[in-house]
């Protein structure tokens, strides 16, 4: 692999609705890098996957909804118009310590939208937006309306989180 990629590759992209891909493929990843799981496996397929690479090599695992170019054009205007906010979507938050129970809630379909797992944080529970108004007071002040994940929160709990 040193000869093709120094020390890994920075895109994987597995196309093959197989966990088998995806673990085959993982310790390809090279610092930084970013596996995008395009092939639509079923919802609740589990992966043994050793996710202490997301903070050991900052390595990213990400799905996605097979949208068409054109749709994401769409979204991608609605976006910047400010007639969609895809921040609307997150739900809850935690720190690497809570990615498991993150997991288990998008599993189980506990919360409406998105969680967001924080990788440098070491030590905050899986928290909804609504519970960070008696945990953070701070953060929760920076969501639009009490409801919605903005850029500020997201500054405002880092620098509370991070040493």
């Amino acid at each position: 692999m040193a000869e093709l990629a120094g020390p890994g590759f920075d895109d994987i992209m597995v196309l093959a609705p197989a966990t088998e891909a995806i673990v085959e493929a993982a310790p390809y990843l090279a610092p930084g890098g970013v596996m995008n799981v395009f092939a639509g496996l079923k919802r609740g397929t589990m992966v043994p996957l050793d996710l202490s690479e997301v903070y050991r090599k900052n390595v990213r695992f990400i799905g996605h909804t097979a949208s068409t170019i054109d749709d994401l054009r769409e979204m991608l205007n609605q976006t910047e118009s400010g007639q969609l906010s895809p921040n609307r979507s997150v739900k809850a938050i935690g720190s690497l310590g809570a990615a498991r129970a993150g997991l288990e809630a998008v599993r189980d379909s506990e919360f409406p939208g998105k969680v967001v797992i924080f990788p440098q944080v070491k030590d905050f529970p899986l928290t909804t937006l609504a519970e960070l108004e008696e945990k953070l007071p701070t953060v929760y002040a920076k969501l639009k309306d009490g409801q919605e994940w903005t850029v500020e929160a997201e500054r405002e709990f880092l620098e509370l989180m991070l040493p």
